[in-house]
């Protein structure tokens, strides 16, 4: 068996299931790092400019219960030099999201206690937090839990076991790289 790039299968292959599309982050707050790596600071005129920011890398939070998969996706996304913080629980990633201010956050959706479906509810009405981009993973059926990811604030949807060319492929689409 080969892949659709021709190269060969190791395994029992899988997918995964993009459901949203890309979508587009309109306006952040001033002074927060924007997803291209520049930030807003206003000029003496009032009017806000792009500058260059000191911290260009791309933050991504990532919340699981589990965590070899928390383990084995940072390792992942720092090869990437995204700069990653992680959380083992719903509860925890929102102490952390205030102050690491992430661009994507990436969540399990089935973690005990608070799950990934109240912890994205509580991001987002976290006024203090700039605007960011969110992705579920899920173990689910990806068509039950499509509707109520996206109720919950999800921009994306993707199905456990990651698959980490899809995964990639959504954030990049989330956060375009500069030239």
């Amino acid at each position: 068996m080969s892949s659709s790039l021709g190269q060969p299968l190791d395994g029992a292959p899988f997918s995964s299931d993009l459901r949203f599309g890309p979508l587009q982050i309109e306006g952040h707050r001033d002074g927060a790092p924007a997803l291209d790596g520049t930030a807003r600071k206003a000029g003496p005129d009032g009017a806000a400019g792009r500058t260059p920011s000191p911290d260009a890398a791309l933050r991504v939070l990532l919340v699981d219960d589990h965590e070899d998969m928390l383990s084995m996706m940072r390792m992942m996304m720092e090869r990437r030099s995204y700069h990653v913080a992680t959380a083992l629980s719903g509860e925890q990633a929102l102490q952390l999201a205030q102050g690491f201010e992430p661009h994507v956050v990436v969540s399990d959706i089935g973690m005990p206690g608070m799950d990934g479906y109240e912890m994205m509810l509580a991001l987002r009405s976290m006024n203090a937090l700039a605007p960011f981009k969110s992705i579920a993973l899920s173990g689910y059926d990806a068509h039950d839990e499509e509707p109520r990811a996206r109720a919950a604030g999800y921009d994306a949807q993707l199905t456990k076991p990651v698959n980490f060319d899809s995964l990639f492929q959504t954030i990049d689409a989330f956060a375009p790289q500069p030239d």
